[in-house]
């Protein structure tokens, strides 16, 4: 093999391998390593779409992955190229790092493979950033509605009997913050016989749903607080999916 290749009237040079194929010009180089990896882009391709399936489940996001072009119809390079350099000419130290049809290239790519991800980023990012500000509204709720529990608690304890419409009506039940919180649109406020808490909205996405807080009795106290909630489950209250 090696007296085939010595008797090669087409012989190249590394160097000029290097330059025509890998786009090295190593001529003031003290340092050459390139290499290609078969397929490298194609596997990164699919393994982006792992990773985006991995993000829609845990942020509860439904997405359609065969909907998404496949290695094959983006056309992507079959082998990815890399090369690393080191120059050094008088008074210069240079350091180069080369890809080509690589990962990085591949995101920084403006074809379809790139909008495919950054559509799909989004379709993700962008509905999971909605339901964490619910969430987040959906928990500064729970925590007005730990004064009207404690209220509820207290009352029981001394009257042994639930709240009725005009004990609702004193403190520390008539909340004088009432009307900031439907303007926030969300209402806590106790419920008269029942010693529920409630916790209603009244605008956007949460519009028309509710969480009832139950207590649950053992002898003359309240031993735990059920929870119910008519809310996507998505956005249920940990407390609430027991």
């Amino acid at each position: 093999m090696l007296l085939d290749q010595a008797r090669d009237p087409n012989q190249v040079s590394i160097a000029q391998w290097l330059k025509r194929t890998q786009k090295q010009d190593t001529q003031n180089s003290i340092f050459v390593f390139s290499t290609s990896i078969s397929a490298s882009p194609r596997r990164v391709y699919y393994f982006y779409l792992q990773a985006l399936q991995f993000l829609a489940d845990v942020s509860d996001q439904s997405i359609n992955i065969a909907a998404l072009p496949s290695a094959y119809e983006l056309d992507l390079a079959r082998p990815g190229s890399y090369s690393f350099r080191i120059d050094l000419a008088k008074h210069l130290l240079g350091v180069e790092l080369s890809f080509e049809s690589n990962p990085l290239e591949f995101i920084a790519s403006a074809d379809m493979s790139t909008v495919a991800v950054v559509g799909v980023l989004a379709a993700i990012a962008i509905p999971a950033y909605n339901d964490y500000i619910l969430r987040a509204k959906i928990a500064g709720a729970l925590s007005q509605a730990e004064h009207f529990k404690l209220a509820v608690s207290e009352y029981y304890l001394t009257h042994q009997r639930w709240p009725d419409a005009d004990a609702l009506k004193t403190s520390p039940f008539n909340v004088q913050n009432q009307a900031t919180q439907e303007a926030k649109g969300v209402r806590v406020y106790a419920e008269a016989h029942t010693g529920n808490v409630v916790i209603r909205f009244t605008s956007g996405q949460l519009n028309g749903t509710e969480i009832r807080l139950r207590p649950v009795m053992q002898g003359k106290e309240i031993r735990v607080w059920r929870c119910k909630s008519t809310m996507p489950y998505r956005l249920t209250p940990p407390i609430c999916r027991q």
